[in-house]
């Protein structure tokens, strides 16, 4: 369901409903850290803060882009 979360983010990303795209890549992060799903987790910060910067909330895409280089990073990515 989860992935399917971060699919459909990016459907409403292609839109340019970026309000919607925002609310499915939360969605995502959020049951990827309740799961300990972290890669899916970090994939979805990472659309989170490409979503913000668009929006212009560089403060909040900033804390979206640390949390998911963070998880990456623990997780063996480079």
């Amino acid at each position: 369901m989860a992935r399917q979360q971060v699919n459909l983010g990016l459907v409403y990303w292609r839109r340019g409903d970026l309000e919607q795209a925002l609310d499915s890549f939360r969605e995502a992060q959020g049951y990827g850290e309740r799961e300990g799903i972290r890669e899916l987790a970090a994939t979805a910060a990472m659309n989170v803060g490409l979503v913000l910067n668009h929006l212009g909330r560089y403060g909040e895409a900033l804390e979206a882009d640390r949390f998911a280089a963070r998880e990456f990073r623990e997780l063996g990515a480079r």
